[in-house]
C-alpha cells in the first residue's frame, strides 16, 4: 500500500480520537520496581509481589475482582507483567510477548500461514483462545479477524499504549460473564504523561530476511483537572519462504514402526498425472460395489498395458526420460516423483499496522470525573500457499473422453482422472485488509456525604464501542464449474477453432478447451478457461455495551479493612457477519452427486447474526481476622453473576475464594468457581456449506478392516458392502454450519496455592499454584475448527461402536462414505490440570544488582473426550502440550547498564502415529497400541543489552540483543500441519538480532 494512502486513513481517523478528555475509571497498581526487567521475557509478578510505590490511601482494582482495595493481595493467582518488560523483551509486538508465558500455549499467530487470518491471540492453559477473556482496562476488547470472529487480535491494541498486563490464571465468569473460563489477559494502557517519547525497533534474521520494524511516539499533557495522551504507530514485519530454512523446504513423510524420515509431496505434479487408469484392452463388467470399467483401445493405452499390464495405475507425462512409453508416458514412481509444495508456503506471514491511540479524562467536580479512550489500527497482512494443485477426482470432475488433449480417450476410451500443478499460475494467496475501532467513554467518581449509606462508594457508567471490518481477498484459485467445462468434450468448429461442447449445435460459451496432459502448464486462454478470478469477500465484528459498576466499603469485622461490596450491571449486543464473493459463495452438484464450492480454495458460506446479553453481578470481599496471634490475615470472598442471553436463555455463576496468612512470611490461597462460554455468533449463525475433511474411513481396504475384530464387526453391522468398500480417499465430503440451539459451554475450576516471601531473604518470593479445570458441553464442529471432526465421528462409530456417532455417517449402495454432518453441537469434555512454580530473588550489591527468575509450568492432566479420550500432556495431538516449559532468566545492573540472558524451554513430547503407522494424524488414545515418534526439547537462548543516556534533552534508552541466540531449529513434528513444526511454539525464524532506540523529552 502507498504511504499516501497511509497518509489518508491517518488523516481521516485523527479527528475520531482527538477528543479532549480520555481516561480510564479506575486507579491502576504500578510495576513492581523490585521485579526483574530480564532480557527477553514477560517475567511474572505475582500480586504477593513486595508492595509498589503508592500513597497508603490509594485504592487499586486488581484483575479478578471489581472491588477497590489498598494491596494487591487477592485470593486468585494474578501475573503483573510491566511496560519496562515489554520494551526489554526481543519481541516488538504484545501478542508476540504474552505468547512467551509458560502458561500459555498453541495460540495462533503471525507464523502461521495455511489457515491464518494474519491475527495473535493468547490461549491459557492450551484450552482455545476462545476461553481466554481479553479487557483492555477492564472493559472488553472488538474481535477481530475474517468477519464474525470469537476471538481477539492482541496485535489491535497499540503496544505503545500499554502500561502493563495482568494476568489472571482463573476462572472468573462470575466477575467478568462470558469466555473467562481458562483466565483473564487484562490490558493496562497509559493515561498520564507530561511530554513526547519516540521509540524505533529493527531488527532481521542472520539469513538477513524475516525484517521488523517497529516505530512509535506518544505524546501528553496533565493537570490537577485532567490529561490527555495522543499516540501513533508503524509497524512492518517481512515474510520468507520454507524454502529459506535447510529443516522446513522439504515436504517429508515418516514411517513410526521404522522411525525412517523419507522425502514426500504432493502427487500433483506440474507434468500431470493420470491418476487410476487402467490401460487394458479387455474392460471390466459392473460388479455389486464397483461400476464397470470400459476398454482403453488408444495408442497411448496400448504402449502402457503392453509394459505395466492391467490394473489401475498413476502415470506421469514424462517424454523425455528413458523409462517413458514412445506417447511419453510412465509409472508414476513415488515418492521420487511427487511435487515438493512446501518450500513455497510463508514460514513467516508478512504484515504492515498503522495505529492511532486516544487516553484522557476531565475532573467536571472533585466527585465526578469524565473520561474517554479511543484506538484505530488497520492492518494488513497476507498469507500464501503453493500454485494450485489442480486434482479432478478432489472436483468431483474428470476429463471427458472426447477431449481434443485426452490421448486415452478416442476409440471408446474413459473418461480419467487427472493432477497437474498449475505453475503457470500465481500461487495461492489471501490478502487481509482489517480496521479495528473502538471507543470507550464514560463518567466516574464518588458518592458525596449527600447520598447518605452510598456516601465514598465508588461508581462508574460508561459506554464500549467497538467495531472490526475486514475485506478479505483471495487469488490463484480456480473455479470448478469453468474448470470441468474446459475439461468436458470439445469439438472443432467450422472455421477450424477448437470449442468447448459436444458439437457446433451445443457449444458452450466462453470456454477454451484446456490440455492438462503436455510438459508444459496451461498458458493464456487456456489458463483463463479453469476459471482464476480475484475473490474479495467482506466481515465485521461489532461489540456494544453499556456498564453500570458500584463498589465501596461496608463494616469491619475483626480485621483491619472493611468488608468490600461491588454490585453492576451491563448491557452487550454482539454482532457480526462474513459475506463471501458471489463466487466464492456459489456450489455446484459434482458428479458423485455432493454439492461442493466453486471456488476450489476459498469457497465458504455466508455468516449473519446478533446476540443481546443483560447480566449483572454481586461481589463480596470478607476480611475476616487480622493481626493475630497464627491469623496474620484471613479474608474470604464470593461472587455470582446473573445473565439472559437471547440467544439460549438465562443461567448464573458463582466463585468463591480463600487467603489466609499465618505469618507474614507465608500466604495460603485458594479458589473454586463455575464459569461458561456463550456461543459465539460465528458458532451460532454460520451457513450450511459443503467441506471436505482429512479423514479416511475406517471400513475401507485401505485401512484392513480385518485386522481388528472390533472395526471389522461395526463395519459388517453397517452393511454388507461396507467393510473392505474400496474407498481411497484422504478427505472426505461433510457438510458444515452452525446451529441455533448450542447452549454455552460450562466449567469448574479450583485452584490451590501458596506465597512464601521471607523477611529474613529480601527480595525472594516463591508461588506455587496447583490448578484444574474441567469445561464441558463443548461447542464443537467442522465449522469451528480448521480440520474439523469428522474422524471423530468415523472413530467413535467403527472403533467405539457409538451409535449417536453413526448417524452422522451416510454411505452410497457400494457402502462408500458420500457424507457426514458435521454441524455445530454441544458434544464432549476437557480436562487439564496442572501446577504454576514462579520464583523471584533481587540482590543488590556494592557492584550492582542481580535479579533471578524462574517461571515454570507443569501439565499434570490434559484429556479430551469426544467419544472417546485422548491424552494431551506430554503428546502432540491437541497441540504442543508438554508436561514442563519453563522460563529462566538472569538480569544484572549497574546504574545506566543493563544486560540479560533468558532460556525459554519446551519439554519433550511424544507423537503418536495413526492405525497405518504413517504420518497421517494418529490419536493419542488412552491404549493407543501404535508406535510414536519422540519429540526431543527445546530451550532457546535470549540475549539483551541496553544503556541509558542522560542528556539535556531528555533520556536516550539504546538497546540491542539477540533472539534463538544459539540459532536452534524447531523440532520435528509430522502430524502438524504442513510446517513439520508447530508455531505456535517454535521459533521459525532462527537467530534474531535486534536494536531498539528510544527517547523522552
Amino acid at each position: 500500500m502507498s504511504f499516501v494512502h497511509w497518509v489518508r486513513r491517518l488523516a481521516g481517523t485523527a479527528s475520531l480520537l482527538l477528543v479532549p478528555a480520555v481516561g480510564f475509571a479506575q486507579a491502576q497498581p504500578d510495576t513492581n520496581p523490585q521485579a526483574p526487567a530480564a532480557a527477553t521475557t514477560p517475567a511474572e509478578e505475582t500480586v504477593a509481589a513486595p508492595p509498589s510505590k503508592r500513597t497508603a490511601e490509594e485504592e487499586i482494582t486488581v484483575t479478578g475482582s471489581r472491588i477497590r482495595r489498598k494491596d494487591l493481595t487477592t485470593p486468585a493467582p494474578v501475573t503483573v507483567l510491566s511496560r519496562q518488560q515489554l520494551q526489554n523483551s526481543s519481541v516488538a509486538t504484545v501478542g508476540d510477548f504474552l505468547q512467551m508465558m509458560p502458561e500459555q500455549g498453541n495460540a495462533p499467530n503471525t507464523a502461521v500461514n495455511n489457515g491464518g487470518n494474519g491475527t495473535t491471540q493468547i490461549n491459557l492453559r492450551s484450552l482455545d483462545p476462545r476461553r481466554t477473556l481479553v479487557l483492555v482496562d477492564g472493559k472488553r476488547f472488538v474481535f477481530s479477524g475474517s468477519g464474525a470472529d470469537a476471538t481477539v487480535d492482541l496485535n489491535s491494541i497499540p503496544t505503545a499504549a500499554i502500561e502493563r498486563i495482568e494476568v489472571l490464571k482463573d476462572g472468573a465468569s462470575a466477575i467478568y460473564g462470558s469466555d473467562a473460563i481458562a483466565g483473564v489477559v487484562n490490558i493496562i494502557t497509559r493515561h498520564k504523561l507530561n511530554g513526547t517519547e519516540v521509540s524505533a525497533y529493527g531488527g532481521a534474521s542472520q539469513h538477513a530476511d524475516a525484517q521488523v520494524y517497529d516505530f512509535n511516539v506518544m505524546s501528553g499533557v496533565s493537570s490537577d483537572r485532567g490529561s490527555f495522551l495522543f499516540g501513533a504507530g508503524y509497524f512492518d514485519q517481512h515474510s520468507f519462504l520454507a524454502g529459506n530454512r535447510d529443516w522446513a523446504r522439504s515436504a517429508l513423510n515418516f514411517d513410526y514402526a521404522t522411525g525412517i524420515e523419507s522425502p514426500a509431496g504432493s502427487i500433483n505434479v506440474p507434468q500431470g498425472v493420470v491418476l487410476g487408469l487402467d490401460p487394458s484392452p479387455f474392460g471390466t463388467p459392473a460388479t455389486a460395489g464397483s461400476p464397470a470399467i470400459p476398454p482403453c483401445t488408444t495408442t497411448a493405452c496400448r504402449e502402457l498395458f503392453a509394459r505395466y499390464g492391467a490394473g489401475a495405475k498413476n502415470f506421469i507425462f514424462d517424454p523425455l526420460n528413458p523409462l517413458s512409453t514412445p506417447s511419453g508416458f510412465r509409472r508414476f514412481a513415488s515418492p521420487a516423483d511427487r511435487y515438493n509444495y512446501q518450500a513455497l508456503n510463508f514460514l513467516v506471514t508478512p504484515q504492515q499496522r498503522i495505529s492511532l491511540f486516544g487516553n484522557g479524562e476531565y475532573r467536571l467536580h472533585p466527585n465526578a470525573r469524565a473520561y474517554f479512550q479511543s484506538t484505530f489500527v488497520n492492518r494488513q497482512s497476507s498469507n500464501m500457499l503453493a500454485p494450485e494443485p489442480l486434482n479432478t477426482n478432489n472436483l468431483g470432475i474428470v476429463v471427458s473422453a472426447t477431449n481434443a488433449f485426452n490421448p486415452f480417450g478416442a476409440g471408446g476410451g474413459p473418461d480419467i482422472n487427472i493432477g497437474k500443478r498449475l505453475v503457470s499460475a500465481s500461487g495461492r494467496s489471501q490478502a487481509f485488509e482489517v480496521d479495528t475501532f473502538r471507543v470507550v467513554t464514560g463518567l466516574d467518581g464518588t458518592f458525596p456525604d449527600e447520598f447518605g449509606p452510598l456516601k465514598g462508594f465508588f461508581y462508574d457508567v460508561s459506554f464500549n464501542f467497538g467495531r472490526s471490518n475486514t475485506v478479505l481477498t483471495t487469488n490463484g484459485s480456480i473455479n470448478a464449474i469453468s474448470t470441468a467445462a474446459a475439461l468436458g468434450p470439445s469439438f472443432v468448429d467450422a472455421a477450424g477453432v477448437l470449442r468447448c461442447g459436444t458439437d457446433a449445435a451445443h457449444p458452450v460459451i466462453g470456454c477454451t478447451p484446456a490440455n492438462l496432459f503436455g510438459p508444459a502448464n496451461p498458458a493464456g486462454s487456456q489458463l483463463t478457461a479453469l476459471g482464476f478470478e480475484q475473490l474479495v469477500n467482506h466481515g465485521f465484528n461489532q461489540q456494544t455495551e453499556v456498564q453500570v459498576n458500584l463498589n465501596g466499603e461496608l463494616i469491619p469485622l475483626l480485621s483491619e479493612r472493611p468488608i468490600g461490596l461491588a454490585v453492576g450491571y451491563s448491557f452487550r449486543r454482539e454482532l457480526g457477519g462474513f459475506v463471501p464473493d458471489a463466487v466464492a459463495a456459489q456450489t455446484f452438484i459434482n458428479p458423485s452427486g455432493f454439492p461442493s464450492f466453486v471456488d476450489s480454495d476459498y469457497g465458504s458460506a455466508q455468516t449473519s447474526g446478533a446476540y443481546n446479553v443483560n447480566e449483572g453481578y454481586g461481589e463480596l470481599n470478607i476480611p475476616v481476622i487480622s493481626r493475630v496471634p497464627f491469623v496474620d490475615d484471613l479474608e474470604v470472598s464470593a461472587a455470582v453473576r446473573g445473565f439472559k442471553y437471547s440467544s439460549f436463555g438465562a443461567d448464573l455463576t458463582y466463585k468463591f475464594g480463600l487467603r489466609y496468612r499465618p505469618i507474614r512470611d507465608v500466604t495460603l490461597r485458594a479458589t473454586y468457581s463455575t464459569a461458561f462460554r456463550a456461543p459465539s455468533v460465528l458458532e451460532l449463525f454460520t451457513g450450511s456449506a459443503p467441506s471436505a475433511e482429512p479423514a479416511t474411513d475406517p471400513c475401507a481396504s485401505q485401512n484392513n478392516p480385518s485386522a481388528n475384530p472390533t472395526i471389522l464387526a461395526n463395519c459388517l453391522a453397517a452393511g454388507p458392502l461396507v467393510a473392505n468398500n474400496p474407498d481411497l480417499n484422504t478427505q472426505i465430503n461433510s457438510t458444515v454450519g452452525g446451529s441455533a440451539n448450542l447452549q454455552p459451554e460450562r466449567a469448574r475450576s479450583w485452584t490451590v496455592g501458596a506465597v512464601f516471601e521471607p523477611q529474613l531473604l529480601p527480595g525472594l518470593s516463591l508461588t506455587a499454584d496447583f490448578y484444574h479445570i474441567r469445561v464441558t458441553n463443548l461447542i464443537i464442529g467442522g465449522a469451528t475448527t480448521l480440520n474439523g471432526y469428522a474422524q471423530n465421528y468415523l472413530d467413535a462409530c467403527y472403533a467405539q461402536g457409538v451409535p449417536s456417532a453413526c448417524s452422522h455417517i451416510h454411505r452410497n449402495n457400494a457402502g462408500v462414505i458420500i457424507l457426514i454432518d458435521d454441524f455445530n453441537v454441544n458434544l464432549g469434555e476437557l480436562t487439564t490440570s496442572g501446577v504454576d512454580v514462579a520464583g523471584r530473588y533481587t540482590l543488590p550489591t556494592d557492584f550492582g544488582r542481580f535479579s533471578l527468575l524462574v517461571d515454570a509450568n507443569i501439565v499434570v492432566k490434559f484429556n479430551q473426550n469426544i467419544f472417546q479420550l485422548i491424552k494431551g500432556e506430554g503428546n502432540y495431538d491437541l497441540g504442543v502440550n508438554p508436561r514442563l516449559k519453563f522460563n529462566a532468566g538472569l538480569n544484572y545492573t549497574l546504574g545506566p547498564l543493563n544486560v540479560g540472558v533468558l532460556g525459554r524451554y519446551i519439554g519433550k513430547l511424544h507423537e503418536c502415529a495413526s492405525g497405518g503407522g504413517d504420518n497421517n494424524g494418529g490419536k493419542c488414545f488412552a491404549n493407543n497400541p501404535f508406535p510414536v515418534h519422540n519429540i526431543g526439547q527445546v530451550m532457546y537462548f535470549d540475549l539483551f543489552a541496553s544503556y541509558l543516556l542522560r542528556n539535556p534533552l531528555g533520556n536516550t534508552t539504546i538497546s540491542a540483543g539477540m533472539r534463538n541466540a544459539l540459532n536452534t531449529d524447531p523440532v520435528r513434528i509430522y502430524n502438524s500441519f504442513l510446517t513439520y513444526a508447530d508455531p505456535s511454539a517454535y521459533d521459525f525464524v532462527g537467530r534474531f538480532f535486534y536494536g531498539r532506540i528510544s527517547h523522552a523529552f
